[in-house]
């Protein structure tokens, strides 16, 4: 598809946005079966949820902006290659029940910021680009998701600091 003007490119940013956070609230519940700290659980379980709200919101700037999809230079269904090969990256991970399980908690959190700060740079760059085009409205709307993408990513490192130090004793004793 080609992008003729910065506000196609909004849209097909918006669309890459809502997969990216459709495939977080389907598969971060499955990352937190397969981790071991309760703190990481309730973590993924939350970030799950955040998902699920982002998704609604995209979808409510996308109705807006182009009501009907006809309008859209979009996909019927979108998917973002990108994010799916990070999640892909996350269940790789989970998967690895052989690995001790504070190693493997290190390793979930560290493929989950992966797929945070993906996220928060297609959010940084859409509400940049709202903005240019005077749509304060989704600016902030996006602006909104931003923040909370980076509140998610700080609580994590928090919790990385605790987990990793956890992880790095197995070493330690091995």
């Amino acid at each position: 598809m080609s992008m003729q003007n910065l506000r196609q490119l909004l849209l097909v940013q918006l669309e890459e946005l809502l997969a990216s956070e459709r495939h977080a609230h389907e598969s971060l519940p499955r990352l937190a079966g397969a981790a071991g700290d309760a703190g990481l659980v309730q973590s993924l379980h939350d970030r799950a949820d955040s998902a699920r709200e982002h998704a609604v919101r995209l979808g409510v700037i996308l109705e807006r902006l182009s009501p009907g999809s006809t309008s859209r230079p979009t996909r019927s269904k979108p998917e973002s290659r990108a994010s799916q090969g990070l999640i892909q990256d996350c269940m790789n991970v989970a998967s690895d029940l052989a690995s001790d399980r504070h190693v493997r908690d290190a390793a979930i959190i560290a493929v989950v910021q992966h797929f945070l700060h993906h996220e928060i740079a297609g959010y940084g760059c859409g509400r940049a680009w709202a903005s240019i085009l005077g749509d304060e409205r989704t600016a902030r709307d996006l602006a909104r998701s931003l923040e909370e993408e980076k509140q998610a990513d700080l609580a994590l490192s928090r919790l990385a600091e605790r987990l990793n130090r956890e992880a790095a004793s197995v070493v330690m004793s091995a």
